[in-house]
């Protein structure tokens, strides 16, 4: 039976701090700290969860996340697109992560759309080169920040698609705003349908495949290229890459669910969970945000889940100290 064990620590304090003193930290740990919450807010709204915890820490949570959202705002260059620090470079990655992570917290809090749709715009007309594909000049700082995109092999294929996926997930929001935006996801689309089936490296094939997914190009020589490139039909794995593994895998979990492939995911959501990989920790950031938003569409389009034991353990920061909650639930049946 798929039993999905979820995230520990998944709003830690301690990676908090700078959203809960005086903001401090760059444009990048800024968005290292308001990962985790974002994402468990997405994950237990979907899962209609809040009420083990009580609303109140919900409060709490949106209140850390809003901070978060107006401390990066300092590190918004005139141009729209996000830095470490505003002397440096623009960063596409670091751009396209902004675009993802508030799309996703546009449902949460207040979003200004300019904010959001301006770095859209700025990647589109900056950084895609006529062939699709979308190019770096402004590196991050914090390479740990990046999971498996840091490996150098097929890197115009996994930022195209890492940049694609946030389009698409932007996209209700600035549709109305970007009247080039369709015509760069469809040229990015193209852009990895071209290479998919060349790529060798199982987290490529992973990224790229969800972005296909999303773009309704995953058709069958591209899902049977995904799936072939799983171990055991049930991850998608490089040697001793732990992180990279769960972040790949999830993505490989989510482009299954877009093109309702039902049948080939129970395996998959059984590593995941044997993995025990609670989120949290040096250089997991888009582990956590993956594990995370994968098993949160799992539930939501899996409807028969009635076995799923979810452990969640939630590091909140209150006024005085941080205090952890710990609960154990099955889903309703």
């Amino acid at each position: 039976t798929p039993v999905a064990q979820m995230v520990e620590d998944a709003i830690d304090g301690d990676r908090l701090k700078h959203l809960i003193q005086t903001p401090s930290g760059c444009g990048e740990q800024n968005m290292i700290g308001m990962t985790p919450t974002v994402i468990a807010v997405h994950y237990l709204d979907s899962t209609e969860q809040w009420e083990k915890f009580g609303l109140e820490k919900r409060q709490e949570a949106l209140e850390l996340i809003k901070k978060g959202y107006t401390q990066q705002l300092a590190f918004r260059q005139k141009n729209s697109a996000f830095a470490a620090f505003q002397d440096r470079l623009s960063s596409t990655w670091l751009t396209a992560y902004v675009v993802k992570v508030f799309a996703m917290a546009a449902n949460l809090i207040a979003i200004d759309s300019q904010v959001l749709c301006g770095a859209v715009k700025w990647l589109i007309l900056e950084k895609q080169k006529p062939d699709g594909v979308f190019e770096e000049n402004g590196p991050v700082i914090h390479q740990e920040m990046i999971g498996g995109f840091k490996n150098t092999e097929e890197k115009d294929v996994s930022l195209t698609a890492f940049v694609l996926i946030a389009l698409q997930e932007a996209k209700d929001i600035c549709e109305p705003q970007v009247n080039s935006l369709l015509r760069s996801i469809n040229k990015a689309r193209d852009f990895l349908a071209d290479y998919y089936l060349e790529l060798k490296r199982p987290y490529t094939v992973a990224i790229a495949g969800y972005a296909l997914a999303l773009s309704d190009k995953l058709d069958e020589p591209f899902l049977n290229k995904l799936l072939s490139t799983a171990k055991e039909r049930n991850r998608w794995e490089e040697p001793g890459q732990k992180l990279y593994n769960v972040e790949a895998t999830s993505y490989a979990l989510l482009a299954l669910l877009v093109v309702k492939d039902f049948d080939s995911v129970p395996p998959i959501v059984r590593w995941l969970n044997e993995q025990r990989y609670y989120g949290g920790g040096y250089g997991s950031t888009q582990a956590t945000f993956m594990v995370f938003q994968a098993l949160a569409q799992y539930q939501k389009d899996v409807p028969d889940h009635k076995d799923l034991n979810l452990d969640v353990s939630i590091h909140l920061p209150s006024r005085s100290a941080p205090v952890r909650h710990r609960i154990l639930w099955e889903s309703a049946s």
